[in-house]
């Protein structure tokens, strides 16, 4: 488990389950050694579309994630990642984790799926493309 921790969540730390360590937090998602794991777990209580979702499509890392904020608009359940609804029990990400690793084969075409919605929806031509659209709505 990567990422930072916000002061109240630390005592939480020295309760994590054995198969469960805590790495600190890093220094962007290419600093991550995602070779030696096999999904994306994301667990945020609010976002939007977050930049680590896109690196983890790029990196052809599955997706598990909370289904919040603007999250959706790039993991569509079970086309390009996994969707987690209920977000405050644990059991819910624990469940799909589960069923992954029972049928990883599963796991293929939403990994292909979210690099194309990668290529098609969020690449630096498809932003630029937005925000032409966007200055021209609004005649600046």
């Amino acid at each position: 488990m990567f990422g930072s921790i916000d002061p109240e969540s630390k005592d939480s730390l020295e309760n994590l389950p054995e198969n469960v360590s805590y790495k600190g937090s890093f220094d962007g998602f290419d600093s991550l050694p995602t070779d030696e794991y096999d999904i994306y777990l994301y667990t945020s209580l609010f976002d939007g579309v977050p930049n680590t979702l896109l690196d983890a499509a790029r990196l052809h890392l599955p997706i598990v994630a909370s289904d919040v904020g603007g999250i959706s608009e790039f993991v569509i359940n079970q086309k390009t990642g996994f969707l987690i609804e209920n977000i405050s029990n644990p059991d819910s990400y624990s469940e799909v984790i589960k069923k992954i690793a029972r049928n990883t084969q599963s796991l293929e075409e939403p990994m292909i799926a979210a690099r194309k919605k990668l290529a098609k929806d969020f690449s630096p031509s498809r932003y630029k493309k937005n925000i032409d659209e966007m200055l021209e709505l609004l005649k600046y």
